[in-house]
């Protein structure tokens, strides 16, 4: 991922939880902090589990466990979201960029129902 782009994917999953009825409050709030400190510690291309628990233990010791455990429940929803497009969205291109160089475009609309 480039710079920027787990900004677009957290606003896209906002947009799409709002869109939905979910009710984001604090966790909103949450969630723009864990992209900001992945953002700050350099972390491109794949998040793993030990960044979210970093994340998720980095806030003071008031927060408790409980609170910790709630920070990174609402960071692994977004990341199987964001697992989810990022996969989909390249099988999606691959398809895309097949179709066009077969000179069949049409089927792809058959073939991403599938």
């Amino acid at each position: 991922m480039k710079p920027g782009d787990l900004w677009l994917h957290l606003e896209a999953y906002l947009a799409l939880k709002k869109a939905l009825g979910f009710p984001l409050g604090v966790r909103e709030r949450v969630l723009r902090d864990f992209v900001a400190f992945a953002e700050i510690n350099g972390i491109r291309g794949t998040i793993n589990a030990q960044v979210a628990f970093d994340w998720a233990c980095s806030v003071s010791d008031r927060c408790g466990i409980s609170g910790r455990a709630a920070r990174l429940s609402v960071a692994r929803q977004f990341l199987s979201h964001l697992s989810a497009v990022v996969t989909l969205g390249g099988q999606m291109a691959s398809r895309c960029e097949r179709a066009f160089q077969s000179g069949y475009a049409p089927s792809i609309l058959l073939n991403l129902t599938r």
